[in-house]
């Protein structure tokens, strides 16, 4: 049976996912010392950076003892310490891993221990891989829609959910150039040919960076990469000499996170592309797309989707030279999160077409559960929840509970659902899965419960494709769960909004507001709703001060007129102006910079830059 994280140490008062992060961190933090003067870490650190080599290092580290540290978490949480015959022993698949954490380790709890028997097969398996991926990479690319004359051109990922939504588009129309090649990605699901039709027709090339990302008959970017540049300068560099396990480990990662530079930068070469805009959180990915722009003179642009909260210095995973952010950085994207930014550059949050479709949606679905009685109406949002992240089954359980529960008790009451996932509140076989907990997290008491809400017309669930601004503004009051961007989104709209954080983020900033803005159990908030619906029912003039952003709100949006996709898109227009004027890399952001603050302020690029000059001599 899995054990949730989230759901371990709560006697303690410290949520089991913090402790582990906390470890984690500690642990790497320790483990990068020791490795950074070992060859093949000092000759990637030549070819791409200390900061990206570090960065990339620290997570892949991260990565593989997070599992150890998470299962010693929950045996210290589960178990008494002062019998040792209880505490079992934490297997270590990878000798090198052992031999780097066994002095390092906490020397009380349950202890490491090597089984050397796995590491014969993963040898075996990483050269299967490796043989495999050469041999694809003999097939060369064939690109259908490549461009045809030489130009500058605005690379954009791109998904069926943004198409759906039409965000990338609204500021992709407002750039002063149709040089734009739309990236595709299958992450939810296949484009349809009407959609790709429709893109191409305004001068849009498109091309398929996963199988099947569009319908019909589609330009797939094969893996096949040609010459492997980078891959065999940092092969060329390396010292041959017998390596310790540890440098063999190194050496495999370093080759193949170069392997992915490579192939990112014959796609960019290949598709003219000098400015790339991403949304990629692997970090692998990330950093390759960035070093491989940084050797072809490209630059690298993240735009904030979501609100990212620092977790004792985790690792956010962001790589870029210019990250477009909806206000102040803390607030936004979390700088002490081991980040990649070269800028932070403040665009603001929303467009005034989703606050107009917002309002719009909001107003018909207030109606609907307002026909049915209700007179006060909460909106609420939910969070991802799984194993190993700070979100449990328990408290999304126990968050739908409080939540179906109020509605339910009161006919003048109203609920509107916007799910982060539609698959967690399926309704079609709640009642069949009997036993057995439902793969959507929802327990099946839960389903119960929202049935019976549906049912009284007051308790309506949005798709998850709707954005959440439509539910906050059919709301009196929004709820949700954790540090929310929902909420925060719904703020820099004025629109009254909760965070409910049952995780307790001991790093989290809105401590400040404990109990107007941010609540750490359900409790608290049901108090806070019943006095604001107190004032809402009275017609208080002066309302509480529950869910009133207005304090913070210019740190979330110092702008909040609705013009964010149009100072990101003259931003990057700027970008490529630059590249036609013949700039360098680092010119043209500088000329960008320049740009873009004699409009907006000074205030409004924000530099974190650390940079390693990139020499490429192939």
């Amino acid at each position: 049976m899995t054990t949730w994280i989230a759901d371990v140490g709560t006697s303690s008062g410290i949520n089991g996912y913090y402790q582990t992060e906390r470890l984690a961190n500690s642990l790497t933090k320790g483990i990068i010392s020791d490795i950074k003067t070992l060859e093949p870490y000092v000759t990637l650190t030549n070819i791409i950076g200390s900061n990206i080599t570090d960065s990339y290092f620290t997570a892949e580290i991260k990565t593989l003892i997070w599992p150890l540290v998470k299962d010693y978490v929950i045996c210290i949480n589960n178990t008494n310490l002062s019998n040792p015959s209880l505490t079992e022993h934490i297997l270590v698949k990878r000798p090198f891993i052992y031999d780097l954490l066994t002095s390092r380790w906490p020397k009380t709890g349950p202890q490491l221990e090597c089984n050397n028997n796995w590491e014969w097969l993963s040898q075996i398996k990483y050269a299967m891989k490796i043989f495999a991926k050469n041999t694809l990479d003999m097939v060369p690319t064939v690109g259908f829609n490549t461009p045809k004359s030489q130009a500058n051109r605005i690379g954009v990922e791109c998904c069926r959910n943004e198409l759906l939504r039409n965000s990338i588009l609204r500021w992709i129309d407002n750039l002063e150039t149709d040089r734009t090649t739309l990236c595709l990605l299958k992450s939810t699901g296949f484009i349809s040919s009407q959609d790709l039709h429709a893109v191409r027709s305004d001068n849009i090339l498109t091309v398929d960076l996963d199988k099947k990302a569009s319908e019909g008959i589609h330009d797939y970017w094969r893996t096949g990469i040609g010459k492997k540049h980078t891959l065999r300068k940092y092969q060329c560099n390396k010292a041959t000499s017998k390596h310790s396990p540890i440098e063999k480990w190194i050496n495999r990662r370093a080759s193949i996170l170069l392997r992915r530079v490579d192939y990112w930068r014959k796609f960019f070469t290949k598709n003219q592309i000098k400015v790339y805009v991403h949304y990629t959180v692997e970090h692998e990915e990330g950093i390759a797309k960035q070093i491989a722009l940084n050797l072809e003179g490209g630059i690298l642009v993240f735009i904030q989707r979501s609100h990212m909260v620092s977790v004792g210095g985790s690792i956010a995973r962001r790589s870029c030279h210019v990250c477009f952010c909806w206000g102040n950085p803390v607030y936004a994207i979390g700088t002490h999160n081991h980040n990649n930014i070269d800028f932070y550059v403040i665009s603001g949050a929303n467009d005034k077409e989703t606050t107009v479709h917002a309002k719009s949606l909001g107003h018909s679905y207030r109606n609907k559960v307002s026909t049915a009685g209700a007179k006060f109406v909460i909106s609420i949002f939910d969070n991802a929840s799984s194993p190993n992240i700070m979100y449990g089954e328990t408290a999304l359980n126990d968050f739908y509970t409080y939540l179906l529960r109020w509605v339910m008790n009161d006919q003048d009451n109203g609920l509107i659902i916007k799910p982060k996932k539609n698959l967690a509140l399926q309704l079609a076989n709640a009642h069949q899965i009997h036993h057995h907990q439902p793969h959507d997290r929802i327990s099946i008491a839960v389903h119960k419960l929202l049935i019976d809400a549906v049912a009284t017309g007051r308790c309506l669930i949005l798709d998850e494709s709707d954005a959440p601004e439509c539910a906050a503004y059919a709301a009196d009051i929004s709820v949700g769960l954790g540090y929310s961007t929902a909420i925060t989104r719904s703020a820099i709209e004025n629109l009254r909004g909760i965070h409910c954080d049952l995780s307790k983020n001991p790093d989290d900033h809105l401590q400040n507001y404990l109990n107007t803005l941010m609540f750490n159990d359900l409790d608290s908030i049901m108090e806070a709703i019943t006095t604001h619906k107190q004032h809402v029912i009275a017609g208080d003039v002066l309302p509480s001060l529950i869910g009133d952003h207005s304090a913070i709100v210019k740190q979330l949006d110092p702008f909040q007129d609705g013009k964010a996709t149009d100072r990101i898109a003259d931003y990057l227009s700027y970008l490529i102006q630059g590249y036609d004027h013949g700039y360098s890399k680092d010119l043209v952001i500088e000329s960008a910079n320049k740009k873009f603050v004699s409009k907006w302020g000074e205030d409004k690029v924000i530099s974190n830059a650390n940079t390693f000059r990139y020499q490429d001599h192939e």
